[in-house]
């Protein structure tokens, strides 16, 4: 058995940026009796999900970052979109 010292590639397995497409939004359209990917729809996961270096990571998948004032908690900054609070009253950053 050969062992492979080094991979070129790293799956990453976390939600970083919910509002960005992943793995199963493009997946939607594949028929589950298929048993292998075309060609093209290789290329659209490659085109939507690959990076080559942190940079082109943060151009494809920067967290949105939400924030909002609660007079219990004081600040308080989520990954999703608080639900409840009115859209002028929660501010994102990039």
């Amino acid at each position: 058995m050969e062992i492979i010292e080094q991979t070129n590639r790293t799956i990453l397995f976390d939600v970083v940026n919910p509002e960005v497409f992943n793995m199963f939004n493009i997946m939607s359209d594949v028929d589950e009796n298929s048993r292998s990917l075309t060609d093209e729809k290789v290329d659209e996961i490659n085109k939507a999900l690959l990076v080559k270096n942190f940079d082109d990571f943060l151009k494809k998948f920067q967290p949105t970052i939400y924030s909002y004032f609660d007079q219990e908690r004081g600040m308080v900054y989520e990954l999703t979109k608080p639900a409840g609070i009115p859209d002028p009253l929660v501010k994102n950053s990039y």
